[in-house]
């Protein structure tokens, strides 16, 4: 998405497409990086509760748990997917949204 303006992007997400170590793995340090668009997972909500996908750490101090994210796409038993993997649920509303915006 840097190609695109983006400032802040995430470059890795967590699929079987981008595996760690492929051409698609990171928007920074490999070949091609992930496909430009996708938005990944989120934080997760239950994190600082003792659920595995948060095994990168807490949210920083004093903050909430929606700041619980890491960009990365490690394979089990890292659990990424929990955080970074994308979902049709909500990559379809965001291409319905963009449709608005296309010509």
């Amino acid at each position: 998405m840097y190609r695109y303006g983006a400032t802040q992007a995430a470059n890795e997400i967590y699929h079987t497409w981008f595996w760690q170590g492929t051409k698609w793995s990171n928007a920074l340090t490999s070949a091609c990086g992930p496909a430009p668009g996708y938005i990944t997972g989120g934080p997760e909500r239950q994190c600082g509760q003792g659920r595995r996908a948060c095994l990168f750490g807490p949210p920083p101090a004093a903050q909430p748990r929606q700041k619980a994210y890491k960009d990365w796409n490690g394979p089990w038993p890292d659990s990424s997917w929990a955080i970074t993997e994308p979902a049709i649920y909500y990559q379809a509303a965001y291409v319905k949204l963009l449709s608005k915006f296309a010509q």
